[in-house]
């Protein structure tokens, strides 16, 4: 048996860009799940916000089709209240891309002003 959300949890602390959605189609739930995470720590820890990041996570457990009560269940555990509020906000923003401007190194404004 694979310990699928370890795997993504791995990837996604190593990614320097989250996957885009057709692109993770492939992978089960708990993989995505695990990327999530992993992909919003490495965030956190490479620009220290921590509403960023969970902004992010927001968006992305929308985009990969995930469980929002699930996810926030995690942020609700490890995170503070402001950062589920900024998981939430994140989650609202659909047709917002994620993808960092490399122009700017910074991330769109929806994104950091949610």
């Amino acid at each position: 048996m694979d310990n699928h959300f370890g795997r993504g949890l791995m990837k996604g602390i190593h990614s320097k860009q989250p996957m885009n959605s057709q692109r993770i189609t492939g992978y089960c739930d708990d993989f995505k799940r695990g990327y999530v995470i992993g992909y919003t720590h490495h965030l956190m820890e490479t620009t220290h916000d921590t509403e960023l990041a969970s902004r992010v996570a927001g968006c992305l457990t929308r985009q990969y089709g995930l469980d929002k009560e699930a996810m926030i269940d995690i942020f609700t555990e490890y995170q503070r209240s402001s950062s589920v509020s900024a998981f939430v906000s994140g989650y609202a923003i659909t047709a917002q891309s994620i993808e960092r401007d490399e122009t700017t190194h910074g991330w769109p404004e929806a994104m950091s002003s949610a």
